[in-house]
């Protein structure tokens, strides 16, 4: 378990727009605690997640499309009676379905947990469903920022660009 924290460095600012300063602080993730097992009992819950999306029998594997993210994780189904604010004949079942997962399954680097109350029979894949959208937005953001900002050559040619129009328009 790691302690959460925002930032992963803090820098000094740069006088040149285009370069980021000097690193002044980093910041190492704090491990609180572990879970005091076998590595290899854990490497085989890890197995049982990635089955649960990758796997033709596993319960995420039809709904959860978004296979290249290498996705693993815990679908979850409760019923539930009812009790929310809109009035309903009484005794009526609902689900409370729920899906705890992250990706990639060799190299994590997103989490995800969703829980949507209420669910109705037509309904039951939906927190699935919701999953698969974040995952896929997450790494479709990372990879347009990783196409358009991390290169350096792209960056900096912006950057001209940028210094260009701002020249021209105080002439």
């Amino acid at each position: 378990r790691i302690q959460p924290h925002i930032a992963k460095e803090v820098r000094e600012p740069s006088s040149k727009m285009d370069e980021m300063g000097p690193v002044i602080q980093e910041i190492k993730p704090k491990v609180l605690n572990k879970v005091d097992m076998k590595e290899e009992w854990i490497d085989h819950v890890k197995v049982g997640l990635e089955q649960v999306v990758n796997d033709p029998l596993g319960t995420g594997y039809g709904t959860i499309k978004n296979k290249k993210y290498k996705i693993a994780g815990k679908t979850g189904t409760a019923q539930a009676l009812y009790d929310g604010p809109v009035s309903h004949s009484p005794g009526l079942m609902l689900w409370n379905v729920t899906f705890a997962g992250y990706a990639p399954y060799d190299n994590p680097e997103i989490a995800v947990s969703v829980v949507v109350p209420w669910s109705t029979t037509d309904k039951t894949h939906v927190n699935l469903e919701i999953a698969d959208e974040v995952f896929k937005a997450y790494f479709e953001l990372k990879e347009k920022r990783e196409k358009d900002g991390l290169d350096k050559a792209t960056s900096t040619k912006k950057v001209e660009n940028i210094k260009s129009a701002k020249e021209k328009q105080s002439e």
